[in-house]
């Protein structure tokens, strides 16, 4: 029996092994097989190109190359491999001109430039397919793709027959900028474009504004534009991707007010569209900074700036930025400014997530020492009354902004150093009545009579259950010595940083806390006399404390 048991046992375990050596060399052989696979068809492929090079002969080889260019469902590397080979064929085809048909060119050599042609368009509608293509968010390859299209538009610029005709690589440049517009097409692709050609060439940047102009709005040709970087007369490097440029076409494309003539059109032709509420917001978010400086003429903007402001809450807040620039520095009459600055001040103000932006532009907007004392007392007394329901964030932006607020107008400090007057003879409590004029639900900030309220607010404020929101409000009633805060270093204050700071503190006294756990709260203990009755029960009387009910 052991015998024949062994003997089993073996012939099972021979098998086993057997079977492991199988799957063993059958693995690799597959792994081995598809590198084969791929060495033979880039030799095939490189055989290809080299004949191509070498004879007119072997023009057929095109259309077996565009073939396998096509196939990017089957094999994406397979057809990047033919579109980059047959790039670089046509990119020496245009630098021999085989492409031209000239004076002298026989019938034969026409109809063999216009197959050419028809094959080189081929190559071009495969890479905007390519790019395009739903199921690629290869952000490299795409921009392969459109790196490999600009390389294919700058080798045709060389082509003496184009010297003077600009509108042709306008119109294949437009069909580049609408692909990369696709929601297929990654964001960093977008970007990489902007950042590799747009934003370094002055005859790319011309043709990307013309591209955009009077085009559907959507949010990928607003990041677009937003992408690209004003230029300032100190920052233009002058450059040109394109090589068919005249001395003075260069000149011409080069001067900032042909850029910005062409940037303004494509963005008023963007604002001019209706707009939803989230694209307005991306606008105004970088209005100042990357939308303003494209104008020749900042006024355009006036329209969009004075409807987003007057479209309340948020985009108000928003549009303030825009808004004050133009009627600082080019003088717009914005009729009402003041009183619809002082609307916006409210309570979703304080928890808002522009809260920081806005108290940053509100500083700047009432910095001026020749406003009147009655507006400016408004806009203090507003604030300090929405401090009783903010957060501690929000409150300690409005404290050091209030001081520097009093420290520039001198006259608003008797809001501070108010008191009641009572004549004759009145009990205490008549003593300590008041009347607090200011009318919260006046719109108009020179009729709330703030300016002959007080700052009770503030005051009350020192006895905030936060410990670093009394600290700061405590500055009020001190001495105006310091000059004034910096705003910038309260307004980024949240719940998370305050209670970050708290929990970084070092402890100096140990806090007492009750560290037994009591195992009665409302009654005292039945039998047990040992347990002292909890401190709920001591001080307090409590009716049917056998059934532990809370009658009183």
């Amino acid at each position: 029996m052991s015998g024949g048991t062994r003997g089993v046992s073996e012939t099972v375990k021979r098998k086993f092994e057997d079977d492991e050596a199988t799957r063993s060399t059958k693995k690799p052989r597959k792994g081995l097989d598809h590198v084969a696979q791929a060495k033979t068809f880039n030799s095939t492929l490189l055989k290809l190109e080299s004949e191509l090079i070498e004879s007119r002969q072997n023009y057929n080889n095109i259309p077996i190359l565009i073939e396998h260019a096509k196939n990017i469902r089957r094999d994406v590397d397979e057809s990047h491999l033919a579109i980059v080979v047959l790039c670089r064929v046509f990119c020496r085809l245009l630098a021999a001109g085989q492409l031209l048909e000239t004076r002298k060119s026989s019938e034969t050599e026409k109809i063999i430039c216009r197959w050419l042609n028809e094959q080189y368009i081929s190559l071009q509608e495969i890479l905007l397919e390519h790019l395009c293509v739903t199921g690629c968010k290869d952000s490299e390859r795409q921009f392969s793709y459109t790196t490999l299209l600009m390389q294919l538009f700058k080798e045709e610029s060389c082509q003496a027959h184009l010297l003077e005709d600009v509108s042709l690589d306008h119109r294949r440049f437009t069909r580049l900028i609408e692909s990369l517009l696709q929601d297929a097409v990654c964001q960093h692709t977008r970007d990489m474009f902007i950042e590799e050609f747009v934003n370094k060439y002055d005859d790319i940047r011309i043709l990307t504004f013309d591209s955009l102009t009077f085009r559907a709005v959507t949010d990928s040709m607003i990041m677009m534009c937003t992408s690209i970087r004003p230029i300032t007369e100190k920052a233009h490097v002058r450059g040109f991707f394109y090589m068919n440029h005249s001395a003075k076409r260069k000149s011409q494309l080069s001067l900032l007010d042909v850029q910005r003539k062409r940037a303004q059109a494509a963005w008023m032709s963007l604002l001019q569209r209706g707009l939803k509420k989230g694209q307005r917001k991306a606008i105004l978010s970088v209005v100042a900074d990357k939308v303003a400086p494209w104008f020749l003429k900042a006024e355009l903007l006036m329209d969009f700036l004075t409807d987003s402001f007057d479209a309340g809450g948020s985009t108000s807040l928003m549009a303030l930025s825009g808004l004050f620039q133009l009627v600082q520095e080019k003088n717009l009459d914005y009729p009402h400014f003041y009183d619809k600055l002082y609307h916006l001040l409210d309570a979703e103000l304080m928890h808002s997530k522009h809260r920081s932006r806005s108290f940053r532009l509100l500083n700047e907007i009432l910095a001026s020492t020749h406003l009147p004392a009655v507006l400016v007392a408004s806009f203090i007394k507003r604030l300090s009354r929405l401090c009783l329901h903010s957060p501690p964030a929000g409150i300690v932006i409005v404290l050091p902004w209030t001081y520097n607020m009093l420290r520039g107008h001198p006259t608003c400090t008797s809001m501070i150093h108010r008191e009641t007057t009572q004549t004759g003879e009145c009990t205490k409590s008549e003593r300590t009545k008041f009347h607090d004029p200011f009318s919260m639900d006046q719109k108009d900030p020179l009729l709330t009579h703030g300016i002959d309220s007080s700052l009770w607010e503030l005051e009350s404020l020192q006895s905030h259950y936060h410990p670093n929101v009394a600290t700061v409000a405590r500055i009020i009633s001190d001495q105006f010595t310091k000059q004034a805060y910096v705003i910038e270093d309260f307004l980024d204050h949240t719940y998370g940083s305050m209670l970050t700071a708290e929990l970084g503190k070092d402890i100096k006294k140990t806090p007492v806390v009750e560290y037994e756990i009591p195992k009665y709260l409302v009654r005292k203990p039945s039998n047990d006399t040992s347990v002292k009755p909890p401190l709920l029960v001591r001080l307090w009387r409590f009716n049917n404390e056998a059934d532990g009910a809370i009658v009183k």
